[in-house]
């Protein structure tokens, strides 16, 4: 089972700040309150209430959440295919159980201490827990959106507010592919597209941990038939690219290796 969770950093006014920013670990908490800008301090103590959250169920210690719930089976990248909702379908392919948070209403009894919240970097700086090595998540966050994705699988996941094509990127960092299918569109068109393949990447680097040590142009998420592929294959292992929900205004996109 892939648990994604997601939030909107609109639902923490004060009291609510305070509230989550208690229940963080300590490397995070004093992170967030070096940030000097209030939407940098509110990102990081959402994706630090995510992580709270996700690791209290992954014990066994949450329940006073679980109505915030909704499942949602989806296929390999099927971006319009996901079904969310009370009435979900499932389809072959991945099990996700996708949770959206309202931090105004977030119960945090039962969430785990800072000793359990201390991380640990690999090779390439990948996050890790250090009490719960078996508990494989990711983090992201863009705009007003966080986001947290996790399993039992190594995972990486990514959402960003969609924006303008930034070109260096594209010539720098893109396959010829990759190239291809971004100025294939025009427009506003051509900046989700830009977006998307970003995100795409940005997923599959987290996933296999090696971040921008990886040469971005060495990979490509579009295959030869000008689409985006299902599955990327590296020296790392073979990953399992998946678009969890549709979120207006941003491409989401979480990378999950096999076996």
């Amino acid at each position: 089972m892939i648990k994604i969770y997601s939030g909107d950093i609109g639902t923490i006014d004060r009291e609510t700040a305070d509230r989550l920013l208690a229940c963080l670990g300590a490397e995070r908490k004093e992170r967030v309150t070096r940030y000097k800008r209030e939407r940098d301090r509110l990102l990081g103590i959402g994706a630090g209430a995510l992580l709270s959250l996700a690791v209290s169920e992954r014990l066994q210690r949450g329940g006073s959440n679980a109505a915030d719930t909704d499942v949602v089976f989806c296929e390999p990248d099927a971006k319009k295919g996901a079904v969310c909702g009370a009435h979900a379908h499932r389809n072959p392919g991945a099990d996700m159980l996708l949770i959206e948070v309202d931090f105004s209403s977030l119960v945090t009894d039962g969430f785990p201490s800072p000793a359990e919240l201390e991380t640990g970097k690999g090779e390439h700086g990948k996050p890790y827990l250090k009490r719960h090595t078996e508990f494989h998540y990711n983090l992201s966050h863009s705009g007003t959106k966080v986001m947290l994705a996790c399993s039992d699988s190594e995972i990486g996941c990514d959402i960003e507010k969609i924006g303008p094509v930034r070109e260096r990127v594209v010539k720098k960092a893109f396959a010829p592919a990759e190239r291809a299918y971004v100025d294939a569109a025009e427009g506003t068109e051509r900046d989700r597209r830009f977006t998307e393949v970003w995100t795409r990447k940005e997923s599959f680097l987290k996933a296999s941990g090696t971040g921008i040590d990886r040469v971005l142009g060495t990979f490509s998420v579009i295959g030869e038939d000008g689409q985006p592929v299902k599955t990327i294959v590296s020296e790392e292992g073979q990953y399992d690219v998946y678009c969890p929900a549709e979120v207006s205004g941003y491409e989401c996109f979480l990378c999950v290796k096999r076996g």
